[in-house]
């Protein structure tokens, strides 16, 4: 088996080297190596100082040499290997009989044995639960860094719960993570409770406003127990601003509550002041303004002049749009009445057409006396559009037109019975020459009479 300078130390080895050396302790070195030196005078083994060169001495078969004597070559007095022993039997530490190697009978063999004081666990999660509960232990913050770990941790048992140097670190930087987490959790808790505590203590002030200061609030709170609870003045500070700010929001909510309903009382109230649609302001503005209601309701002291003014248009253009609405409905109606006169004098000049008193070249005068008692007429006269007299002479023209279409019909046909009529008369002549002809010499050219034509 090598030694602790050996070229074929196992791998573990040089891992618990590695950070015995980031603390400077070659006790933890030669402890992760896992050896001891024996001693026959003593059951406590002797280790130099720091610094101090260390050599193995294998185990001793010959009776002439003991485990304390040098090797060759090492120097035998008190200046060379391991001669000046009694100097350092007060620093040795006591070695148990498990670690201790004995060879029968013979209690003076003894060596180095391999050291069985790292735990073991079954699991990873319980060598990690053990590591962690060191940590724990140990103070051990989460700014700090792993050196910083391993100086605090590295001598107690269970930092080697872990085997692997790499899996501990990878836990220690979990460990630091989850005490973040909590810490923060922890705090935003904290601050929670305190922020509630903090708003139910200033609400127990009414002479608290939303516009107060906090250099005027201060004095106030100053002997409550709750602003006694921290002692950070910029968190005090804070949480009265931050309720200060609800207290805001609050009055800002309870203003537009109490306008809206202001002027929803304004729009109610000015329909009872029989106003004309086209009322101007300079006149409403002292009506609205003397009204009973207007000046004992305080709600309407949160209202501006612009806020009436706005109520004031928006009634009027109402007012307006009504006046509008009733005119057009009458103008319909009128229109209507108008139309239904119209066609009543219609079918009575259509009764007259129809008995032959109104024909074609038939003259206002003529028909007058005959309808200037009847109700229709009387409905018809005066209004506006077509009058009596404009529908009178749309029957006369129709009559007219009746008359002209028969005019052109007959003179149509006589049109197309002209050219008739002239080849009936050339065949009549045809026949009455051959007829002449044939009674008369030779040579001998009759008389032929053309008829007149039209």
């Amino acid at each position: 088996m090598e030694g602790v300078h050996g070229r074929g130390r196992p791998k573990v080895l040089e891992q618990h080297r590695d950070e015995a050396e980031l603390v400077g302790d070659a006790r933890c070195l030669q402890e992760s190596a896992g050896w001891r030196r024996g001693d026959p005078d003593n059951p406590r083994v002797s280790l130099p100082p720091h610094g101090t060169p260390i050599s193995w001495v294998p185990p001793c078969t010959d009776s002439s040499r003991t485990p304390a004597t040098p090797l060759p070559g090492q120097g035998g007095g008190p200046q060379g290997g391991f001669g000046g022993a009694d100097h350092y039997r007060d620093h040795r530490e006591p070695v148990s009989e498990s670690r201790q190697l004995t060879f029968g009978n013979n209690v003076q063999a003894q060596a180095f044995v391999p050291a069985t004081n790292d735990p073991e666990y079954a699991t990873a999660e319980e060598a990690e639960a053990a590591f962690v509960k060191l940590l724990r232990r140990s103070g051990v913050q989460p700014e700090w860094s792993w050196e910083q770990t391993i100086r605090a941790t590295v001598k107690d048992p269970q930092f080697r719960a872990i085997k692997d140097p790499r899996d501990r670190k990878a836990a220690f930087e979990k460990y630091c993570n989850d005490v973040v987490v909590q810490d923060k959790e922890r705090a935003k808790e904290r601050l929670t409770k305190l922020r509630a505590d903090f708003a139910t203590m200033l609400r127990s002030h009414p002479e608290i406003k939303h516009y107060t200061r906090w250099k005027t609030a201060r004095p106030m709170i100053e002997g409550e127990t709750i602003f006694r609870s921290t002692n950070n003045e910029n968190e005090r500070r804070q949480l009265f601003e931050d309720y200060i700010v609800d207290l805001k929001k609050a009055h800002k909510e309870q203003q537009v509550a109490l306008r809206k309903s202001a002027m929803d009382g304004l729009i109610e109230l000015l329909p009872t002041l029989n106003l004309e649609p086209y009322t101007r302001w300079s006149d409403a503005q002292g009506t609205i303004q003397s009204t009973a209601p207007f000046q004992k309701d305080e709600k309407y002291k949160s209202l501006t002049k612009y806020d009436v003014l706005t109520v004031f248009q928006n009634h009027v253009k109402a007012l307006e749009r009504k006046f509008n609405d009733s005119v057009q409905e009458e103008k319909n109606r009128k229109l209507r009445r108008e139309r239904r006169a119209r066609d009543s004098f219609t079918a009575l000049l259509s009764e007259l057409r129809k008995d032959g008193k109104i024909k074609a070249g038939t003259k206002w005068s003529q028909i007058r006396p005959l309808i200037e008692a009847d109700e229709r007429y009387q409905a018809v006269a005066g209004q506006n559009g077509s009058t009596a007299m404009d529908l009178f002479w749309d029957v006369v023209e129709e009559e007219e037109r009746v008359l002209r279409s028969i005019r052109n019909d007959v003179l149509d046909v006589i049109d197309v019975c002209q050219p008739l009529r002239r080849l009936l008369h050339d065949a009549s002549n045809a026949r009455f020459l051959g007829q002449t002809l044939r009674g008369h010499p030779q040579g001998y050219v009759p008389r032929v009479r053309v008829s007149s034509q039209r």
